[in-house]
């Protein structure tokens, strides 16, 4: 059947393909040789002043040469082919044949190259004009045409014949082979009907042996420790030897989970003992948790009024600070009236002094107005006084200036009895001049007060503002922390509700556990039937 089956593919894979393939490469041949002889007589038509042949000989020269191209690419693809299928043919014969075909193939190439050159070269005069020596090469063309057509079909009759041949031949093996199965058939049918009588016999006491033994550890009393006869040499003894392996292997597998059971029943306990002390845990855990939870509550209202607290400070504080800056504003104009004053008092001073010097310059008049000498030194004191309580203006004092200008207007010719007056004006006026010095004094004390007052109003209110800004800080700080603790707050509520979860499934746990133990104690029983 093997033979059958290469012979079919090398028919489908290898015959048949190249046969289809060299079919095809003929009938590119004869069509192309068909365009040839088109082409010499449109050429020769033309070359006899046909003006309307010479399109079609163009034409035609144009389609040979694609051709050319076309048909030289199908015979090396064909004598590719044919090399590999020589190296896959499963027989011989077509070994040779395909070898054969190669060696044809390349004789075609040549042919084909010798016949390509021959046209070109004729196509070539009778478009020139020489048709004598055209007509010449044609009879050669039309030959090596006539020769190549040969070598193509005797090739394609060859290959077919051989496909043919391997065809019947694989028919032949065919029906040979189907006899073949049928008398085997008939002898395999035979054997089947007398061997079971034979071979039950000797099978039928093994396995009711097995079967028993079988029997005895399902419905005994699980003794694991019996096994089988091993002396058979046939299947039933392989059984008896897989049934003795089994039966060590369980024994083994029964020895491995009872001590994995009771291992496992002590870790269960102490599980069980761990997941008791884990629920009174987490339920110690939930119980902080809350007090936790009030805390942080308490402390978020604790926040809040901290945070409102401090913006009514900042509020009493921006309205300082509005005070602080008309009190700046107060002082500034204390200081620019205080500096006014003390400028009209050193103008006072250099008006008294300027007054003691011209004083001086009296010295002969005091005989003449002894009469008035009385009045004229009231008048001079009360200059004086008025001097005094004059401060800032003065005017008083301008009165009397006016009135003792007026006497002595009166008393020119008695300068001489005003002596002692001008002395006493003289003293006075210097003592006016020591009055208004201390005044003076007094104004810039004053001054450097009123600036340090203003100074200290500029640092109020740098002050304030600063603690404006800290109670901005302080109130985004405060809701800054009133956020962070009611993030908290949530935190701590999700962690009690994990808590409270946990605490759910570690109840859950525990009555897993307890299901556990009891399966385990049922195992160890069911185990401690079998004997191992």
């Amino acid at each position: 059947m093997s033979k059958i089956g290469e012979e079919l593919f090398d028919i489908a894979e290898e015959d048949i393909p190249i046969s289809r393939s060299l079919t095809l490469l003929t009938e590119h041949q004869l069509q192309q040789a068909i365009l040839i002889e088109r082409a010499l007589f449109k050429g020769f038509h033309a070359a006899q002043n046909h003006e309307s042949s010479l399109a079609d000989f163009l034409d035609l020269k144009a389609r040979i040469a694609e051709d050319t191209k076309k048909i030289t690419l199908e015979i090396k693809q064909l004598e590719d082919f044919v090399g590999e299928a020589i190296d896959k043919v499963h027989s011989e014969a077509g070994a040779n044949k395909f070898r054969n075909l190669l060696a044809g193939l390349k004789k075609v190439e040549i042919q084909y190259e010798e016949v390509q050159t021959q046209v070109f070269q004729t196509l070539e005069l009778i478009e020139n004009g020489n048709l004598d020596t055209g007509v010449e090469e044609a009879k050669k063309i039309e030959k090596l045409i006539d020769s190549l057509d040969k070598e193509l079909i005797l090739m394609l009759n060859d290959i077919q014949d051989f496909t043919l041949q391997s065809a019947l031949t694989a028919e032949q093996d065919e029906k040979d082979g189907i006899n073949l199965i049928s008398v085997v058939f008939g002898i395999s049918l035979l054997i089947a009907t007398i061997l079971p009588f034979i071979v039950a016999k000797s099978i039928a006491n093994p396995i009711k042996n097995l079967s028993y033994r079988l029997s005895e550890v399902a419905d005994g009393d699980g003794d694991l420790t019996m096994s089988l006869d091993e002396a058979s040499k046939d299947e039933t003894g392989d059984a008896a030897r897989a049934f003795n392996r089994f039966m060590t292997k369980l024994r083994s597998v029964i020895g491995d989970v009872n001590g994995c059971t009771t291992t496992l029943g002590s870790s269960s306990s102490v599980a069980m003992e761990e997941m008791q002390a884990t629920l009174k845990n987490v339920e110690l855990q939930q119980a902080e948790t809350e007090m936790v939870a009030t805390a942080i509550e308490e402390m978020s209202r604790t926040t809040q009024d901290v945070a409102k607290n401090t913006a009514e400070a900042a509020e009493v504080a921006e309205t300082v600070k509005q005070r602080v800056s008309e009190g700046r504003a107060a002082a500034a104009e204390t200081q620019a009236i205080i500096e006014q004053l003390s400028e009209e008092v050193s103008n006072t001073s250099a008006v008294i002094e300027n007054l003691s010097e011209e004083t001086k310059s009296i010295g002969t008049v005091l005989d003449a107005i002894r009469g008035i000498a009385e009045q004229t030194n009231l008048l001079a004191l009360n200059a004086a006084i008025e001097a005094a309580r004059a401060g800032d203006t003065g005017r008083g004092f301008a009165v009397v200036a006016d009135e003792v200008r007026s006497l002595a207007q009166r008393t020119q010719s008695s300068t001489g009895d005003i002596q002692k007056l001008v002395e006493t004006l003289q003293s006075e006026a210097k003592n006016a001049v020591q009055s208004m010095q201390k005044g003076s004094d007094n104004t810039r004390l004053c001054l450097e007060k009123s600036t340090a007052t203003a100074q200290a109003f500029d640092d109020a209110t740098q002050s304030v503002t600063e603690i404006t800004a800290l109670n901005i800080q302080i109130a985004t700080a405060a809701e800054e922390q009133s956020s962070v603790v009611e993030e908290i707050n949530n935190n701590l509520l999700n962690i009690k509700f994990a808590a409270e979860k946990t605490t759910t499934e570690a109840q859950k746990t525990s009555q897993a556990n307890e299901q556990i133990t009891e399966r385990l104690v049922e195992l160890e029983t069911c185990l401690g039937q079998f004997s191992i």
